[in-house]
């Protein structure tokens, strides 16, 4: 199961898989909709609604023909309700489908939002997934040269940041974060922590 680490300028990461969603294989739509994505979410939930109630076709043929709907606009549901276990094979396999594609549109989403691939790794795994183009720059490319001087990080409230890097030590220490996780969270309190400093200039 592979996994990439994005991140936003406020110093906000998640880690996504890019390959399949467990989420989506095991609660379907309400997957897009808790991922924000309502719109999709809503759609593929009628669509599921749609063809495994199957007291559907019972109860909509005869309210139809009740209001005098022609024959001719109606006699396809009966069709329908014929093809039922059909229907439920190929939902099945859709569900399958986008156990595979949601993480992808998932990503999608959330690089328009302005998340970007954290570190060098996270973007060659994204170009490989064609989820990412060339030349995509990674958020630690962020911390740029500050008045000419190489990995120069403009600080704003000093104690702030050192006691959120205190904090994070004693995580380390105790083991309650890995090293890696402990680099990944100093860089994003450094760099969170420089945005407001170049905010409130």
């Amino acid at each position: 199961m592979k996994k990439v680490t994005v991140a936003n300028t406020e110093g906000n990461a998640k880690e996504v898989n890019i390959k399949i969603s467990f989420g989506y294989l095991l609660f379907g739509p309400f997957y897009y909709l808790a991922k924000g994505m309502i719109v999709r979410g809503i759609l593929l939930l009628l669509l599921y609604v749609l063809v495994l109630w199957y007291g559907l076709f019972d109860l909509v043929h005869p309210l139809l023909a009740g209001a005098n709907v022609p024959g001719m606009y109606i006699d396809w549901m009966l069709k329908v309700k014929d093809l039922y276990w059909w229907l439920v094979g190929v939902l099945a396999v859709v569900h399958v489908l986008l156990v595979f594609i949601a993480p992808r549109n998932y990503i999608k989403r959330l690089f328009k939002k302005g998340y970007v691939p954290y570190c060098e790794i996270d973007t060659q795994m994204l170009i490989k997934g064609n989820l990412a183009k060339v030349g995509t720059q990674c958020y630690l490319s962020s911390f740029k040269a500050i008045d000419g001087v190489q990995g120069k990080i403009k600080i704003g409230n000093s104690k702030d940041l050192q006691k959120e890097l205190d904090e994070l030590k004693e995580l380390l220490k105790e083991g309650m974060i890995t090293k890696d996780e402990y680099e990944t969270k100093r860089a994003m309190a450094i760099m969170r922590n420089s945005n407001k400093a170049k905010r409130g200039k």
